[in-house]
Formats: structure tokens, C-alpha cells, sequence
């Protein structure tokens, strides 16, 4: 599951700086890029409508449950609503979310800290006492995309950490028996 998601987000950006390259030579707005990119991997994820049954692509998607709630900001954050700039889930089903993503531009002022500590409380383990779940419901991957001028970099995120970090913990468990 966490290979097929890396796999076709990596070729939906593929297919995106490919088909669109100019509106990253135009350096256009975060949003028109990411909604590309969302179109893409929807289409993506249709080639296998038993895998992906009820499965969609948000943009912006601010709100979670079956009620529709708006999607609470972590309460260390400014912010009050939180607005990720990709998901990949099911609405009203938390059990399916797959995939939050955050994107920036190579160029960007803004500081990745914020989108990485977003991507962080996202991933939390629901087994962990997480203060932040009830306010962004866990996913199974997290993702920061960096779309850079020539190639994107991704940095990954599983278990409320760093993939590498994530992946150092399981061996260490593993190794102590």
C-alpha cells in the first residue's frame, strides 16, 4: 500500500513536469500545480477501481468525519482550520486515510518547518496518545514535495516522524526480540 502511494504520486508529478512544465517555468501559483497533480493521480488511482473504490483526491480539503466538520488545526498552530494541500481517502471513512501532502516551491520563502510538523501530527500512530488526533485524523503516509525547477524532492513521513525515523524504530524493536 505505502509503495503503490509513493509509486503514483511520483508518477503523477512525473506526468506533471512533463504536460506542464510551463506553468513551473512560469512559476504559477501552488494551488493551479497541485490541482494538476491531483487530476493526474485521480486518474491513476481509477485504473484499479477495486483497489481504490471510493477512493478520492482533495485539494485544500478542510473538513474531516461523517458530519463534515471542518478539519481543526493542531492547537500549537496560528491557524484555527487546518487546509492540506493534497489528500488521498475516503470522505467519512477515517480508517481510509491514505495519504496527506504538502507542496512547495524550490523558490519559496515560507520555511518548511510548519508544513513538516503538520505532516508529522498527520501520521501519528493512532495507538500513540496523540493530543492532536481528534483534530487531524491519522494517515497512513505522509509526504513533502518539494517541485523543484528541474526535478521534485520528497521527503516521506510515517508514524509521526521522519520515514527514516519511522523505519529505524521498527528495526530496533525487531532487534531487541
Amino acid at each position: 500500500m505505502i509503495d503503490d502511494l509513493k509509486r503514483m504520486l511520483s508518477m503523477a508529478v512525473d506526468e506533471f513536469y512533463r504536460k506542464d512544465y510551463n506553468l513551473i517555468h512560469q512559476k504559477a501559483h501552488e494551488r493551479t500545480c497541485v490541482a494538476q497533480i491531483a487530476h493526474y493521480l485521480q486518474n491513476l488511482l481509477s485504473k484499479d477501481p477495486v483497489k481504490w473504490s471510493g477512493v478520492v483526491v482533495n485539494c485544500d480539503y478542510n473538513r474531516q468525519g461523517t458530519e463534515g466538520k471542518r478539519k481543526l488545526a493542531p492547537p500549537r498552530s496560528k491557524r484555527k482550520y487546518q487546509e492540506p494541500d493534497l489528500l488521498i481517502h475516503t470522505h467519512g471513512v477515517p480508517d481510509n486515510n491514505f495519504l496527506f501532502a504538502e507542496f512547495k516551491w524550490w523558490w519559496s520563502r515560507e520555511s518548511y518547518k510548519k508544513d513538516f510538523q503538520k505532516l508529522k501530527t498527520a501520521t501519528k500512530d493512532e495507538k500513540d496518545k496523540n493530543p492532536d488526533r481528534d483534530r487531524c485524523k491519522h494517515y497512513r503516509l505522509g509526504v513533502f514535495v518539494e517541485l523543484g525547477e528541474k526535478d521534485p524532492a520528497y521527503i516521506y513521513f510515517r508514524g509521526g516522524k521522519l520515514e527514516s525515523e519511522y523505519l529505524a524504530e521498527i528495526v530496533r524493536r525487531a532487534e531487541r526480540g
